[in-house]
């Protein structure tokens, strides 16, 4: 995953930065270290001085995993994992309540290790899955650790360490990306042109403008704030796949619309190459075997199977084209490609697109039977394109459900 790092990896460095700071007579006072002080009590050392080293290692490595735990039930800390090929963002309420999982052994290991998954299908199928933390996050939870053991039990970092983690575990805005939309010069930020994708709404902009602007003045890194509120308000308010909304692919939908036109070069993008140097627009190629990511402003990030590095960041498209194209979109002829099985190129990109021919269909009075039949063969053709594979037969048949009751509601007098 692009700028994302291993739990368990993340844990380490957690650790061996947290094993830097000091132990305070308010630590010595905790029924952890007194728990702790016996266990050590009852081992045997070659050299007696090795003792209090090691209980303070313990201590402070024990602090750091708890601190990771609790952002992880509290959805403070995003964590992401890859399922059937594609990365997805993991609910914090549904995978790590009271009951749900092993904590210990899930930060221990960077895999998510669940409890109690007998009538839980959904947390059994990532079982052992790989978790992974994106940097901006890694940053955050940094910050949150030295803040708590200061603020609670009056711990300090050194100097020379603090000037270390600064250096080891940068952040975003470390690169640059510190400016908000300009919304003057009619540009927008890749989460703004998704979220307008997602729901033609030019007031659903305006919020994640709004949220944007609060987020880049009040935090060291704002994007995985950013990225996780973008998600939200797809997924509850434009959401158009019927799915719940830790299964909401309707972002995805718009970001692979959007990245379709810029291949096509129907949009002018403009951003800061990764190597640095000043903004430039980006040539349509760049956008082939590439995607585009909700971090860094917006970055554009070869495919992983191709190395996987940024290539541009800080992207903005203009307003004016990009509501154009969906102008064009909405008063062009029918979506070709929808009734031809052949897989040629330019099928239609979008389930949305699917749901609104076949809705166009059913108007026009064809059976819901051939609707349905034409339906499900399209849904297996896209369920064999690669970018596609994540959709179960079982979120297959909701939309074909959902084509199902159109037809009766638009059937009934």
């Amino acid at each position: 995953m692009p700028g994302a790092i291993k739990l368990n990896e993340c844990v380490e460095d957690l650790k061996n930065l947290c094993r830097r700071m000091t132990v305070t007579d308010r630590d010595r006072a905790t029924p952890t270290w007194f728990r702790m002080s016996q266990l050590v009590a009852g081992m045997s050392f070659h050299n007696p001085d090795d003792r209090e080293p090691y209980l303070r290692n313990l201590y402070l490595g024990e602090a750091a995993q708890r601190i990771v735990e609790a952002g992880l039930s509290t959805g403070t800390l995003p964590v992401w994992t890859d399922f059937d090929g594609r990365f997805v963002e993991i609910d914090a309420e549904k995978f790590f309540g009271r009951n749900m999982w092993n904590s210990t052994h899930t930060v221990l290991t960077g895999k998510y290790i669940p409890l109690n998954v007998w009538d839980d299908e959904l947390r059994r199928d990532f079982d052992r899955a790989d978790l992974w933390i994106c940097e901006g996050d890694l940053s955050a939870i940094r910050k949150h650790l030295l803040e708590h053991r200061g603020r609670h039990f009056g711990s300090e970092l050194p100097q020379e360490w603090q000037d270390f983690a600064d250096h080891v575990f940068g952040t975003s805005t470390d690169r640059g990306v510190t400016v908000s939309p300009n919304s003057a010069l009619g540009e927008w930020t890749l989460p703004e042109t998704i979220i307008w994708f997602a729901s033609v709404d030019e007031a659903a902009v305006a919020e994640q403008r709004t949220s944007i602007d609060r987020y880049v003045g009040s935090r060291a890194n704002p994007w995985p704030a950013i990225r996780v509120g973008l998600s939200t308000a797809i997924a509850q308010r434009f959401c158009q796949c019927g799915s719940k909304p830790i299964d909401c692919w309707c972002e995805d939908d718009a970001n692979k619309s959007l990245k379709a036109a810029c291949v096509a070069g129907k949009i002018r993008v403009t951003g800061v190459p990764a190597g640095g140097g000043e903004r430039q627009v980006v040539p349509f190629e760049a956008f082939q075997n590439a995607e585009l990511i909700v971090e860094d402003g917006g970055a554009l990030y070869r495919e992983p199977k191709l190395g996987g590095q940024m290539l541009f960041r800080d992207l903005r498209f203009p307003r004016d084209e990009v509501q154009n194209l969906e102008r064009e979109d909405s008063n062009s002829a029918v979506p070709a490609s929808v009734s031809d099985h052949s897989g040629a190129p330019g099928r239609p990109s979008s389930m949305h697109i699917i749901l609104a021919e076949f809705e166009r269909r059913i108007s026009a009075g064809e059976t819901c039977q051939r609707v349905s039949h034409e339906a499900a063969e399209l849904f297996r053709w896209f369920e064999a394109q690669a970018d596609y594979r994540k959709m179960a037969r079982a979120t297959a048949n909701t939309i074909e459900n959902q084509i199902r009751a159109r037809f009766r509601t638009l059937k009934t007098p």
